[in-house]
């Protein structure tokens, strides 16, 4: 097998990618690099992944990360903006710093919208700032995971001076995920 020349860091990085998945994920990824580059519709991972791989759990997180990680092995110019799970994950952990609420919302909540929007295909998270995709996912986590009866923390006014993103804006793109979600 070829060794890659792009530095060590790298390197180390795509053999514990590989340990910690296998070499039909990688194979996958890359099928899913080209469909981005070459279709005007990406191929939707969640579809193939498990009936290609059924022994290796993935979720959209975990195409992403590597996508990024074999675009800089290759040497490709690779200028990505932050991921919305980690904005999200970020938003999450400080709302449960701030409020005994946010412990109600469980990150894996957080973590299946984002697959269901990635794997329904009709969300591009690409033309929606990452802060914005990020405020409004978890808005959609927490309006799921807190009953009204239980919630006088006035999240919406907190989020919107957490995120860069307007109220308008948060309320119009969750109005929007739980279409999609709830196919309304």
């Amino acid at each position: 097998m070829h060794r890659m020349d792009c530095g060590s860091a790298v390197e180390e990085q795509i053999s514990r990618l590989v340990a910690r998945k296998s070499l039909q994920f990688i194979g996958l990824v890359f099928v899913w690099i080209a469909s981005k580059i070459h279709e005007t519709k990406p191929i939707l991972l969640k579809e193939i992944a498990n009936d290609l791989i059924p022994d290796v759990h993935t979720c959209t997180r975990d195409f992403a990360e590597a996508e990024i990680l074999l675009m800089k092995a290759m040497k490709f110019d690779v200028r990505t903006g932050t991921l919305v799970s980690d904005v999200a994950s970020d938003l999450l952990s400080k709302l449960r710093n701030t409020a005994t609420v946010g412990k109600l919302v469980k990150q894996s909540t957080v973590f299946h919208i984002i697959d269901l929007l990635y794997g329904d295909g009709q969300f591009n998270f690409a033309s929606v700032l990452s802060d914005l995709s990020a405020a409004s996912i978890l808005a959609v986590a927490f309006a799921i995971s807190i009953p009204d009866e239980q919630c006088n923390f006035p999240f919406l006014p907190w989020l919107t001076a957490l995120s860069r993103a307007s109220k308008r804006e948060i309320e119009r793109m969750a109005r929007q995920i739980f279409a999609l979600i709830f196919h309304q």
